[in-house]
């Protein structure tokens, strides 16, 4: 199987690329006036999934290249499609982008806001989400949204919310082993509580997947690999040191303490507290 490349927005394009958990998403979080407008019965689409400081600038990137395709396609057969731009930010840090695209003007004036190109953009902030509201969705959607939202905090509370979702997980067939795959790939790679300890704790609870165990076990002999292979770059690191230091000594007792000091302590020399001779 082809894993999608691991960084925050490889895995949310595998976790959106899912009709039923992107419509789960807009049903739970479209502003109610949009929600009445449009039909979600029809398949949703994701333009981008990315998005950094300009996001108001970028989201006029995407809305352009798709109108413009859009017009290409039908020419003057049709309207063009009315597009809503949403983030879902899951960053450690306060968003602080303003919400509208006026804002990327600077300070106008009020008067002349009707006369400059202005939308608005909706923002899930997860970080401002409780994890009631997330776990009540169906459990690819929630599962996903957790991974996210805990992506960057605590051990401790990575090391319950995989817990939590591993335990769901394992009490249903819902989730395709194909996303399971996925989602455990993400935890592996981005959190930092996921040690050979964790892999065998989530091998354990996900026995039904093949796929997830072999990746597991890969996992864990590359992290014993890993450990074994710093012990020995420590070792040799420490025995090189330690050959320096009693070369060091040698040098020291040779130049400062022949045959005038046999007892001299090179140690007590460094902090300045013994005699000084020669």
């Amino acid at each position: 199987m082809q894993l999608a490349p691991q960084d925050h927005d490889g895995f949310f394009k595998v976790w959106m690329d899912d009709k039923p958990t992107l419509r789960n998403l807009l049903q739970r979080w479209l502003p109610e006036a949009v929600r009445r407008t449009v039909d979600l019965t029809i398949d949703p689409e994701v333009l981008k999934v990315n998005y950094d400081r300009n996001t108001p600038m970028q989201f006029l990137i995407y809305q352009g290249e798709e109108l413009r395709a859009t017009f290409t396609q039908q020419g003057e057969k049709g309207p063009l499609p009315a597009i809503f731009c949403m983030v879902v930010y899951h960053g450690p840090e306060p968003w602080s982008m303003p919400p509208f695209f006026h804002t990327m003007y600077g300070d106008i004036p009020a008067e002349l806001r009707s006369y400059v190109l202005d939308f608005p953009y909706q923002l899930l902030n997860l970080q401002q989400i409780p994890n009631q509201e997330i776990l009540l969705m169906p459990l690819r959607t929630s599962s996903g949204l957790m991974a996210l939202k805990y992506v960057f905090s605590p051990e401790s509370q990575q090391r319950e919310m995989i817990l939590l979702m591993l335990d769901q997980i394992a009490a249903t067939d819902e989730i395709s082993a194909s996303y399971l795959l996925q989602l455990v790939r993400y935890w592996m790679e981005k959190y930092s509580v996921f040690d050979s300890q964790m892999a065998d704790r989530v091998a354990a609870k996900l026995h039904h997947s093949a796929e997830v165990e072999t990746m597991l076990s890969n996992f864990a002999q590359t992290y014993l690999d890993k450990g074994r292979q710093e012990g020995i770059q420590e070792g040799e690191k420490k025995g090189r040191q330690e050959g320096q230091i009693d070369l060091l000594l040698r040098q020291m007792q040779r130049r400062f303490c022949y045959r005038r000091c046999p007892s001299f302590q090179p140690i007590l020399y460094a902090r300045g507290d013994a005699p000084g001779y020669g």
